[in-house]
């Protein structure tokens, strides 16, 4: 609790002291934003993708959702905690156990990231503007917004994890480059276009699915109670595996002196 205080006073106190940096950053995520929601438009207008049930309204909803998940890791520092995890295997955390300051602090907030911060809150506004634009009511809305924070949540974990397992096989940088990998062919494709194996493994071994392709189930009113109890169960197993996993980790550091 104590980190995350840190990290969020961290993130105000950077906007009060350097002003122009903050404008700045609202600046360039504003025009990233509209970047970005260009390329879905072309690219759907391209590929006019093969669902009629998936009109471009309902996809384009589907990619604030997905954007405001991947922000919300960002936001919470996942960003942060690879170069952490370097640091950690190089023995170089030395001078950071003799600072009065949480080990959590280290892991998610070495980096200050306003802009982040600043896109997740543009992406909840899109959201939230394309929600009512399409006529959703506020029941659906407010559970569709549900949906995107306890996944932006698992997301964090999920990050948080691999990154950890990189830390026990001294390799963090090539597992999180398969995981991004995985993550980059998830995001903005239906659940039926991956083969059923693909489904299972990415639902029951690695619930990426989650963060991305289940949305578009949510959106066309197909999800249902299975894949609400599989999210929060996960949620709970991997916070579980994290608290384990780092704790073996700190208990066996060796430092490089």
């Amino acid at each position: 609790m104590k980190g995350l205080q840190s990290f969020v006073i961290a993130h105000f106190k950077y906007a009060v002291r350097v002003p122009w940096g903050a404008v700045t950053s609202f600046s360039v995520s504003v025009g990233y934003s509209v970047v970005m929601t260009l390329q879905i438009f072309f690219t759907y207008k391209i590929t006019q993708t093969p669902f009629p049930d998936l009109p471009f309204e309902l996809f384009l909803l589907c990619f604030f959702m997905n954007q405001v998940i991947f922000f919300i890791g960002l936001a919470c520092g996942v960003g942060n905690i690879g170069r952490f995890c370097r640091t950690l295997i190089n023995g170089g955390i030395d001078m950071m156990l003799l600072r009065p300051v949480p080990m959590a602090f280290y892991m998610f907030a070495q980096r200050i990231r306003v802009d982040h911060i600043t896109m997740l809150g543009i992406y909840v506004i899109l959201f939230l503007y394309q929600s009512i634009a399409i006529g959703l009511d506020f029941p659906r809305i407010l559970m569709l917004s549900l949906y995107c924070f306890i996944s932006g949540i698992l997301y964090f974990l999920l990050v948080v994890f691999y990154n950890g397992i990189g830390c026990l096989l001294r390799n963090v940088d090539n597992i999180r480059r398969v995981a991004t990998s995985a993550d980059e062919l998830l995001q903005n494709r239906p659940p039926e276009i991956f083969p059923r194996p693909v489904q299972f493994f990415f639902t029951f071994v690695f619930p990426m699915m989650f963060a991305g392709s289940y949305i578009f189930d949510l959106v066309r009113n197909r999800e249902s109670l299975f894949i609400w109890v599989i999210l929060i169960f996960w949620l709970a197993v991997i916070s579980f595996l994290n608290w384990g996993l780092w704790h073996h980790i700190f208990k066996n550091y060796e430092s490089i002196g």
